[in-house]
């Protein structure tokens, strides 16, 4: 995909989790709850991205799954950042939704994938037995894009248009005039099995807010269980390109408006 001018990209996200050995049920060793933050500073810090933060309330996350805890950055208030807490490491980059349309965009496809990479290595060497050591590793390809609704647009109607589909309310429902017949608010999640890579593919929709103004989001993401012979660093490089591709598609056919 490149750069795209003027999209509507508001942050892209790689995201890999790990260590939900069953559904609610967590395992972590020693080092990954008390040394995992600090040996992977060290490992990132190496790339120049030695500025780094707290997310939240520090005591909150202590010992959270899947909870992000510190971020770094190459200075203050720059992208991209990775992120890291207990079982989770996420590359971020934003787009020109959330810059402004006098701001810059930094999103290009082209930049991003080595940024991904390089915290990947990074999290390769702070992990014991690295990436292959992981438990039960999932990771995932993400792009939020926002839209302002026009006056008098109305959710249904956005979705209608973008998502050529159409959400049908019982009339019955609708015809108590204490109801408003337009709804106000969305979340809407649909997810389609995908073959390349294997995985799945997700779409969301939610309702937002830009600037006081109502949006929505479109979210879509791309994701996969690691296999054991799947958690190199060759491999996890061939993943993105193929998830980027299904992206680039979900872009064309989903987000794309006529303006681009």
């Amino acid at each position: 995909m490149g750069k795209i001018p003027n999209s509507p990209l508001i942050e892209a996200i790689f995201e890999l989790k790990w260590g939900e050995k069953q559904p609610g049920h967590f395992e972590y060793s020693k080092e990954e709850k008390d040394f995992f933050p600090g040996v992977f500073y060290d490992a990132i810090k190496k790339e120049e991205f030695s500025y780094s933060e707290h997310v939240g309330r520090p005591e909150e996350q202590l010992n959270l799954p899947f909870q992000v805890a510190h971020r770094f950055r190459k200075s203050e208030g720059q992208w991209p950042c990775y992120q890291i807490g207990l079982g989770i490491f996420t590359a971020n980059q934003i787009g020109n939704m959330s810059v402004g349309p006098d701001g810059i965009d930094y999103y290009d496809w082209d930049d991003f994938k080595p940024t991904i990479l390089k915290g990947l290595s990074a999290l390769e060497s702070a992990i014991g037995n690295g990436i292959s050591g992981l438990t039960n590793p999932r990771i995932g390809l993400k792009y939020q894009d926002g839209f302002i609704l026009e006056d008098g647009e109305t959710i249904e109607s956005f979705i209608s248009k973008k998502l050529k589909t159409n959400i049908d309310i019982s009339s019955e429902f609708l015809s108590n005039d204490k109801i408003s017949k337009s709804a106000e608010n969305i979340r809407l999640r649909i997810s389609h099995r995908t073959l390349v890579p294997s995985g799945s593919i997700a779409i969301s929709v939610l309702s937002a807010q830009f600037g006081g103004k109502p949006g929505l989001v479109i979210e879509t993401e791309v994701f996969s269980q690691l296999g054991s012979s799947e958690r190199k660093l060759d491999f996890l490089a061939k993943w993105c390109e193929e998830a980027h591709d299904l992206q680039r598609h979900a872009f064309n056919t989903v987000i794309k408006t006529e303006n681009l």
